[in-house]
């Protein structure tokens, strides 16, 4: 493959700074042909843009291993291993373009939204598009914004007259389908925590008893978590039902005079949880602040589109008013920045870490590809920045949320 390919060793050369995509390449040196996938060029797939239509609602036409999977008659090995191989080889395009074409960390974010939830319809279909049953996107994967080496976070909902049995069976092979480790990998963990009641909860919940919990149960951080519910996969009714359910939540909160200091005393706790350590979630100014401002925002106004990635939020609030646009900017500014060192965090080290890295090199590196990436140089260093720009952060969150 490298001496068919052999035009594409200097492309190659420059993933060596990711030890991510090294690692893939060394292991897999047939993968050097994605990059010669990658130069002649192809459409993107998912997008950055304000107010793109949520992905899952009008994908483009699908991968077609992807869709083979579902309906193959192969054995279930070779179809784990085939959906290992596919998944990997796609992610690995996206962090090669990444770090040869330089383009924006939301178009990455988007690509690898789109991979993952078409990964989740292959196991979808493979544990027997089981009728009756519909895969929601919670979290990154639920506002686009699923990155390398993250978790999926899924919520299953069944029908009500369905056999819960073979519907708790189907789901298990689901995430079976995707999370089991085999020799050629697995594909992404799945988190079924944000489902009602957390781990005490079932792990299959009906529109009816969604609807019920909604209305008597959810603590006010769930309904900023469920603002990010989307349909993946299975019946689009049933998930129209659910996320039905969700607006019943979202217009509770709405109405409740405490939701404001519950939201504040929530993104207290996990900045007391973090420390002393720092984060890119959670520490002061970082990216719960954007998130839990802007989806407070959505859901305190009744604002009816409350999906997309940062920005797309933010600028929903500034476009109802609810933020001024010299704050939007800021934010964006600041929620790009955050989402692009961890992205490039990501690449460099091959796993995800709650900060810059601890070496000189591995930060070095870091720096490097962040300022290529935002085309910005940071004179007094990344992590000087990253004070600064989490300072800006919470002086607007304090001062819009606690007037402080």
């Amino acid at each position: 493959a490298v001496l068919e390919h052999s035009e594409m060793i200097p492309r190659a050369m420059k993933l060596f700074a990711s030890e991510y995509l090294s690692g893939i390449l060394i292991q897999h040196p047939e993968e050097i042909g994605s990059l010669a996938g990658i130069a002649e060029g192809s459409p993107p797939v998912g997008s950055g843009y304000l107010f793109a239509p949520a992905l899952g609602h009008a994908r483009p036409a699908g991968d077609p291993i992807f869709s083979y999977l579902q309906d193959s008659s192969s054995s279930y090995a070779e179809k784990l291993a085939l959906l290992r191989r596919r998944f990997r080889h796609r992610i690995f395009a996206v962090g090669a373009r990444d770090l040869t074409e330089l383009r924006g960390v939301y178009e990455s974010l988007a690509a690898a939204t789109s991979i993952a939830e078409e990964a989740i319809e292959a196991a979808f279909g493979i544990a027997g598009k089981p009728a009756g049953l519909a895969v929601l996107a919670l979290g990154r994967l639920g506002s686009g914004e699923f990155d390398v080496l993250s978790d999926a976070d899924l919520l299953f909902v069944c029908d009500e007259g369905s056999d819960h049995q073979e519907q708790g069976k189907a789901v298990e092979r689901i995430m079976q389908t995707l999370a089991a480790y085999t020799r050629d990998g697995t594909v992404f963990p799945v988190d079924t925590r944000l489902r009602p009641r957390g781990n005490e909860g079932e792990l299959l919940v009906t529109p009816a008893q969604f609807s019920d919990y909604s209305q008597r149960e959810a603590h006010p951080w769930e309904a900023l978590s469920y603002s990010k519910l989307r349909f993946v996969a299975g019946s689009r009714d049933l998930a129209e039902r659910a996320m039905a359910a969700a607006r019943i939540l979202f217009q509770r909160f709405a109405a409740e005079p405490g939701f404001l200091q519950s939201v504040i005393e929530m993104r207290a706790k996990l900045d007391v949880a973090e420390a002393p350590g720092k984060s890119f979630k959670t520490s002061p100014g970082g990216i719960y602040d954007i998130d839990f401002l802007s989806s407070y925002l959505l859901i305190k106004h009744g604002i009816a589109e409350k999906n997309g990635n940062l920005r797309d939020r933010i600028w929903r609030c500034a476009g109802s008013g609810l933020l001024k646009n010299v704050d939007a900017a800021a934010l964006d500014h600041a929620a790009e920045f955050l989402r692009t060192i961890d992205h490039v965090v990501r690449l460099v080290m091959g796993r995800a870490r709650k900060w810059l890295p601890a070496t000189e090199h591995a930060c070095s590196v870091t720096t490097t590809i962040t300022e290529q990436l935002l085309q910005r140089e940071f004179a007094g260093g990344l992590e000087a920045e990253l004070a600064e720009t989490c300072g800006r952060v919470r002086t607007i969150y304090s001062r819009v949320l606690t007037g402080g």
